[in-house]
């Protein structure tokens, strides 16, 4: 029965004890978080930080130890910065992918508090590349293809054609850590957008909004350029011929009634002449 009370006792006192390390020290993790900025994390104790007790950082992709009573593994990377007796930060210089989606831990003595960072659309937006973002529009054999590739954006857009209030249907993504690479791709047996207009694509990222950067005019393709070349050259000939069709009928007429009056005139000088001869 003693070893029973015994034991029972120890792990009383160990469950008392992880309740007093997160009750003591507590994390508070970025609630704002952007590529290439600053993250901060935030310590705070219930008392003031003795100068007997070691302060440490954990965290990161590898979980590692990132400082120690003030020094850093990386100075370029980690800082720690005392905000008063009982609240001291740790600042992660130009956040990267590797830095999201990973434990964090700080502690104050044998009190240590961790969290698990993990982005969300509340948190974290990352606009697409403008760089790299691709646009194709094309027709051939009589078929629109429009193909949108965004790359290193989170979270997924929802794009559309913003002078068509038409929704771009997504074909494929792909994730590395956090960031999406995501193609759409929208087919039409009619033209999408007249050739030489305008391509206004406007996406929704989550709270935010991105316009994608495309040229003033769409580049039509030779086969779509040819028909509309031999078009407008049908269309051409057509009017010539209506024109010449025109001319030569007025033409004509002109000459009927030329000679209509002339006849006219020989009917009336011959009755005149026949007039005369039965007179005498």
């Amino acid at each position: 029965m003693a070893i029973y009370s015994t034991s029972g006792f120890l792990i009383f006192c160990l469950i008392q004890n992880s309740v007093a390390n997160h009750a003591n020290v507590h994390l508070k993790l970025p609630t704002e978080i952007r590529l290439g900025q600053q993250l901060k994390f935030d310590c705070e104790t219930s008392s003031v930080i003795s100068a007997t007790k070691s302060r440490q950082w954990r965290g990161g992709a590898n979980n590692k130890l990132l400082c120690y009573d003030g020094t850093t593994v990386d100075p370029t990377k980690y800082k720690e910065k005392m905000i008063n007796q009982t609240n001291y930060e740790l600042i992660v210089e130009e956040a990267s992918e590797n830095d999201l989606e990973c434990p964090y831990a700080c502690r104050v003595g044998f009190d240590i508090d961790q969290k698990f960072l993990k982005v969300n659309e509340n948190n974290f937006v990352q606009l697409p590349d403008k760089k790299f973002t691709k646009v194709d529009y094309q027709m051939q054999n009589g078929q629109a293809r429009l193909i949108l590739v965004l790359f290193k954006v989170f979270p997924k857009p929802v794009c559309k054609l913003k002078n068509q209030e038409r929704v771009l249907p997504e074909t494929n993504a792909t994730k590395s850590v956090v960031l999406y690479n995501v193609t759409y791709r929208l087919e039409s047996s009619e033209s999408i957008i007249p050739c030489g207009e305008q391509l206004d694509i406007e996406c929704k990222v989550g709270k935010e909004r991105y316009f994608v950067p495309v040229k003033n005019s769409i580049t039509c393709n030779s086969s779509k350029t040819s028909k509309d070349s031999a078009t407008s050259l049908v269309t051409i000939v057509g009017v010539c011929v209506a024109c010449i069709s025109f001319v030569g009928l007025a033409v004509l007429w002109a000459h009927c009634k030329r000679k209509k009056k002339h006849n006219g005139e020989y009917k009336r000088a011959v009755n005149k002449a026949e007039g005369m001869n039965l007179t005498i």
